[in-house]
């Protein structure tokens, strides 16, 4: 029996909101399913359609003030958009995708991968409603004469603002930024033919009209990949386990759940986002430390975050200790406490995920951290306590790690697996 039919068949045997769960866990299955197999064609959308199906039902359980609402829109709205783009369905279609993503994107506590492709998919749906007279016979006749759709305008300004937003977003997904770099493209071209009513008329018009039709074409043709491809619609709500563990740190989206617990604001200074590319490693590794200790001690502030007692630190925190630690040692001169800031931000995030998938940021959290206790001299006591508070933590989140029976190995100098 496939994991799609088990869950058919256990949601037979359920009624009412208990269905919730068994239906979200079947949407992604069948989602996932969509995406492998060959999205867009004709042999592919009933996965589609009784993934939506799954979902309009499964929405319906969770209440307004529910947390995991705009996590179930976001998702939804990703798949409605999908069956609009993908199969040129009714434009009912496209108004209930706008309407679950402009909720899902303002929902709090998004991660920021996440984000991205929420970004990515209502863009899209604003682009898609300005472009809508491209395809219509009237096209050049409106253009000229000046009779554009009303509201085209606010829908180019619509979609630019997602696709920049994606652009400025501090997550590193590069598909997901180059995606966003041609739909920028076609806005820009959009944006040239909005305003051909203030142009002079004849041919600066014309000009105007067949450059945007030929940056259509480009995008179009680099997009075919991309749409193969296919949003990763996975990274909303519900994670498989085998198709995110190969991705790399930062591409591998952030479940975090975070809750108010009236303890007072973050210890993190209210900066913004970190920005990893920066190519200057000491600027790196002074924010990175600052990130992390708020002003005050590191070491304080990291044993701080490692009590098993402690509140989930907040997502964008956790992104930024994480994107920042993986460029100082991509930069090739990451020395001890960048291995132990890098480790500790890994492990966090598996633990705030609480999924099989976290596993994979186990693991790599283990090996930072054996690499930053070795070194040519003793750590010093700090460090060491940090360290094996660390241990254990992944060690509780997942005993195959052994990641206290390993550092002490490699405390001995002898980090073997």
């Amino acid at each position: 029996m496939s994991e799609a039919d088990a869950l058919r068949a256990k949601l037979d045997r359920l009624d009412g909101a208990a269905r919730a769960r068994p239906l979200l866990d079947l949407a992604q299955v069948l989602a996932d399913g969509y995406w492998r197999d060959n999205p867009g064609r004709p042999e592919s959308k009933p996965l589609l359609d009784e993934a939506i199906e799954a979902l309009d039902e499964a929405y319906g359980y969770f209440a307004v003030d529910d947390g995991m609402r705009g996590n179930v829109a976001g998702l939804r709205g990703m798949l409605y958009g999908a069956r609009y783009t993908g199969h040129l369905t009714v434009p009912e279609d496209r108004a209930i995708g706008i309407e679950q993503l402009e909720q899902a994107v303002q929902a709090p506590n998004q991660p920021p991968v996440v984000l991205l492709n929420l970004w990515l998919s209502l863009g899209q749906l604003y682009l898609s409603r300005a472009t809508d007279l491209i395809r219509s016979p009237d096209f050049m006749s409106s253009v000229v004469f000046g009779d554009l759709p009303a509201g085209m305008a606010a829908d180019v300004d619509r979609a630019t603002a997602c696709f920049e937003r994606m652009l400025a977003s501090p997550a590193g997904v590069p598909a997901s930024k180059h995606a966003a770099t041609l739909f920028l493209r076609m806005a820009g071209a959009l944006r040239a033919v909005v305003e051909c009513g203030d142009a002079a008329p004849g041919a600066d018009r014309m000009n105007r009209i067949m450059s945007a039709i030929t940056v259509f074409q480009e995008v179009h043709n680099e997009q075919v990949a991309l749409v193969a491809a296919g949003p990763d619609a996975r990274s909303t709500a519900f994670y498989r386990a085998e198709e995110i563990a190969g991705q790399g740190p930062l591409d591998r989206p952030v479940p975090f759940v975070q809750v108010d617990d009236g303890s007072g604001p973050s210890t993190a200074p209210d900066r913004p986002a970190a920005a990893a590319t920066a190519d200057d490693p000491a600027v790196l590794r002074r924010e990175l430390r600052a990130r992390v200790s708020g002003g005050g001690d590191l070491f304080e502030a990291l044993e701080a975050l490692l009590t098993p007692a402690a509140p989930a630190p907040p997502a964008d925190l956790v992104d930024d200790v994480v994107a920042l630690a993986i460029a100082v040692a991509d930069a090739g001169r990451a020395n001890r406490t960048d291995h132990l800031l890098l480790a500790t931000g890994l492990c966090l995030r598996a633990r705030a995920a609480g999924t099989r998938w976290a596993r994979r940021d186990l693991d790599d959290a283990t090996e930072a951290l054996l690499r930053a206790a070795v070194g040519s001299r003793p750590a010093p006591p700090e460090t060491v306590r940090v360290m094996r508070r660390l241990a254990a933590v992944i060690d509780a989140a997942d005993r195959e790690c052994r990641a206290g029976e390993r550092l002490a190995g490699a405390l001995r100098g002898k980090a073997g697996r």
